[in-house]
């Protein structure tokens, strides 16, 4: 399986998950549906990260990851919740897509 699906895998998996435990967020019992799919959405990404340690470093896994997660929540954040951003929000939003772009090959 090629590297760049399966860290796009993971990063859709964490932001799955931390998009339906958003929304468990929201409900007044603190144990709903939404929380357990919530974690098991989290649990998944540990099974491509055992994948890509195999061929990469941490440090890349860890960058190209991080970054990627940040911008997709950036995203949600925007166009899914509608939540009221600030220019510090948009300035770290170009940053993390500034080091995406310092770390491709």
């Amino acid at each position: 399986m090629n590297q760049p699906f399966i860290i796009a895998a993971v990063i859709a998996a964490t932001i799955a998950g931390d998009y339906v435990l958003k929304l468990a967020s929201n409900k007044e019992n603190f144990f709903s549906p939404h929380l357990l799919v919530g974690v098991i959405l989290y649990a998944l990404p540990a099974f491509g990260w055992m994948h890509l340690m195999k061929t990469q470093s941490l440090a890349q896994i860890g960058i190209v990851y991080s970054t990627g997660t940040i911008l997709a929540l950036f995203l949600m954040s925007l166009l899914v919740f509608r939540e009221a951003l600030t220019a510090r929000d948009f300035i770290a939003g170009l940053f993390a897509l500034c080091a995406i772009l310092a770390y491709k090959d």
